[in-house]
C-alpha cells in the first residue's frame, strides 16, 4: 500500500463529484429522490397515465440529432426527461445511448428532453459530453418571456404524470400510446426487458403494472433499510449501519449503488477508522463496480480528500481514478481533477499539472474556479520545491 502524508493538507476542493456526506441521515432524503419521487405517483393528481395517447412533444432548440417534429405512428420511442444538475441522470444517459444503439435496427428512437434547467448550461453539458449522448437531444420549449425552468414538455409530460424530479422515462408504442412511465434506472434489467418488448410491439399495460409493483416493493424495502441505518447511526452502532448500506447496494446496484458505496465507505473509514478493512472492502466492491466510473471516482476522491485520515491507500485511489477517466474517455473534468490529485499525492507533480490543465479546459463554468485553485496550488508547490 502506497501511504504518505498529504502534501498540501489545506487544499480541499468542493466539487460536485459525490463527495462523502458529513451526516449519514441525509441519505434518507436522497433515497426518496431516487426511488420514484415519493407521493408523486398518486393517480388522482396524474393527468397522463399508462394507456393514454402520448402528448405533443413541444421542444425548443435541438442540441443533437435529427429533430423530431412529432411522434410518428409506427415508431417506438423512449422519451427521457433529464437535467444537467441531476446526478442520477448521468447514469441514465449512458443507458439510453446503449439502448439506442442496440435497437436502432428495430426502429427505436430515443429522445432526451432537457427540463427544469438553464438552456445554455444544458447545451454546454451536451457539447462537453458529446460522446455520452448517443441519441437525439432537445431543450424544452419555454415561453419567450417565460421561465426557462418551466417548459411546455415538462408541464404536459412530466408534471402531468405526477412526477417532480428527473430523470423520468416514457415508453411510447407504435400506436402512439404511453405504455410505461417511471425512473429509467429502477430495476435496470427489467427496464431493458420493457424496451425489448416495446420494439417487438408486445409491451402491454399488464407488463407495466407488474413493473410498477416491483418498483413499489423496491421503494418500500429501501425505506426499511434506511430506517435501520438511521437507528444504527443514532445508536452509534456503526457495524449495523454499514450492514444496512450493504443491503441497500444489494437491493438495486444501479439505483442505490453509488450512495450505498459512498456512505458505507464513510462509516468504516471515517467513523470506525478501520483503514485495513475499509480499503480491503473498497478493492472488492471496486471489482463489482469496475465499469461504473461514478462509483470508482467517488471512492478515489474519498481516499484523497477526506480530512483527518491517518492512512490513505494511494495505490487504490490512483487505480480507481485512472479507470474512471478511461471509462469516460478522459472527458469528465471532475474525474480528471481527481486523477490530478492522485498524481500530486503520489509525488508526480508534473503529471498532476498536465492532467489538471486538461480538466480545466473541459470544466463547466461552475467548477472552473475550484479547478483553477487546484492548479495554482500545484504550481505553487512546485515553485517552492525546485528539483
Amino acid at each position: 500500500m502506497n501511504v504518505r502524508p498529504a502534501m498540501h493538507a489545506g487544499l480541499h476542493i468542493q466539487i460536485k463529484r459525490t463527495a462523502l456526506p458529513g451526516v449519514i441521515r441525509v441519505l434518507a432524503a436522497i433515497v426518496l429522490c431516487l426511488t420514484g419521487h415519493a407521493g408523486a405517483q398518486d393517480k388522482a393528481r396524474s393527468r397522463v397515465q399508462i394507456g393514454d395517447p402520448a402528448p405533443v412533444l413541444a421542444t425548443g432548440r435541438w442540441l443533437k440529432g435529427e429533430p423530431v417534429e412529432r411522434l410518428a405512428t409506427g415508431t417506438p420511442y423512449v422519451v427521457e426527461f433529464w437535467s444537467s444538475w441531476c446526478d442520477t441522470c448521468m447514469y441514465s444517459i449512458p443507458q439510453l445511448t446503449r439502448l439506442q444503439r442496440q435497437y436502432a435496427g428495430d426502429g427505436l428512437v430515443c429522445i432526451g428532453v432537457n427540463v427544469w434547467d438553464e438552456p445554455e448550461r444544458a447545451a454546454a453539458h451536451v457539447r462537453d459530453h458529446d460522446d455520452q449522448f448517443g441519441f437525439r437531444v432537445a431543450l424544452d420549449q419555454s415561453p419567450p418571456e417565460g421561465n426557462p425552468r418551466s417548459g411546455a414538455s415538462a408541464r404536459s409530460w412530466v408534471e402531468a404524470a405526477g412526477r417532480d424530479k428527473p430523470p423520468v422515462a416514457f415508453l411510447v408504442d407504435r400506436q402512439g400510446r404511453i405504455v410505461w412511465i417511471g425512473h429509467p434506472l429502477a430495476l435496470r434489467g427489467v427496464f431493458d426487458e420493457m424496451v425489448r418488448l416495446l420494439v417487438q410491439d408486445k409491451l402491454t399495460p399488464e407488463h407495466s403494472r407488474d413493473l410498477g409493483a416491483r418498483y413499489a416493493d423496491l421503494e418500500a424495502r429501501s425505506r426499511v433499510i434506511m430506517a435501520r441505518c438511521d437507528k444504527a447511526m443514532a445508536d452509534e452502532d456503526f457495524p449495523a449501519a454499514a450492514a444496512a448500506m450493504d443491503d441497500l447496494i444489494d437491493l438495486s446496484p444501479s439505483l442505490f449503488g453509488l450512495r450505498g458505496v459512498v456512505n458505507r465507505f464513510h462509516i468504516t473509514l471515517v467513523l470506525q477508522r478501520d483503514y485495513r478493512g475499509s480499503y480491503a472492502w473498497a478493492r472488492e466492491i471496486g471489482k463489482r463496480f469496475w465499469d461504473d466510473a461514478y462509483v470508482l471516482n467517488a471512492i478515489a476522491w474519498a481516499v484523497l480528500d477526506t480530512d483527518g485520515l491517518e492512512v490513505r491507500d494511494l495505490d487504490l485511489a490512483m487505480k480507481f481514478a485512472r479507470r474512471s477517466c478511461d471509462l469516460t474517455g478522459n472527458a469528465n473534468a471532475a474525474f480528471l481533477d481527481t486523477l490530478a490529485r492522485a498524481y500530486f499525492e503520489t509525488g508526480d507533480v508534473d503529471k498532476a499539472l498536465d492532467v489538471e490543465g486538461k480538466a480545466l479546459l473541459l470544466a463547466e463554468p461552475e467548477i472552473r474556479k475550484e479547478l483553477q485553485a487546484a492548479l495554482d496550488k500545484y504550481r505553487a508547490w512546485k515553485a517552492q520545491h525546485p528539483r
